[in-house]
């Protein structure tokens, strides 16, 4: 489980980003897979209200009577996690969102391991590949 804190993150990303983000989150999990060849009509994930110009996603942490709770917002707008809208306003437990959560990352497996992560500084990896030829001027 994640442990629970008692601090502020603040993690700033470009905007194309922003949709991993949100699908991740559990908000759209409820949802069936998106059509290829067609708009879906009545979708909850519209991408243009994600990521208009200057989009935003944030996980707030509410306080009820002596619990800590989470719910999501996109821009102005608050998301319920599909499978885990138990608390006040639908938002989430934080003890049964970070299980949800953790379950999801066993799932997909190790974040290094799928996208090829190099380590910085071990030898033959990105971090100590020589130059490249162009960047000697």
């Amino acid at each position: 489980m994640l442990p629970i804190v008692h601090t502020i993150a603040n993690i700033f990303t470009h905007d194309n980003q922003i949709n991993e983000f949100a699908s991740s989150s559990g908000i759209f999990d409820s949802q069936a897979s998106l059509a290829t060849d067609r708009v879906v009509e009545g979708s909850r994930y519209v991408s243009s209200r994600i990521t208009p110009m200057r989009g935003a996603i944030a996980w707030e942490r509410l306080n009820y009577k002596r619990r800590g709770y989470v719910r999501v917002r996109l821009n102005d707008a608050v998301y319920h996690v599909a499978k885990c809208s138990d608390g006040p306003g639908k938002s989430c437990p934080v003890e049964k969102y970070s299980r949800y959560i953790m379950k999801k990352v066993d799932f997909s497996g190790s974040f290094e391991e799928r996208c090829n992560v190099t380590t910085r500084g071990v030898e033959g990896t990105l971090g100590n590949s020589p130059p490249h030829p162009a960047s000697k001027q």
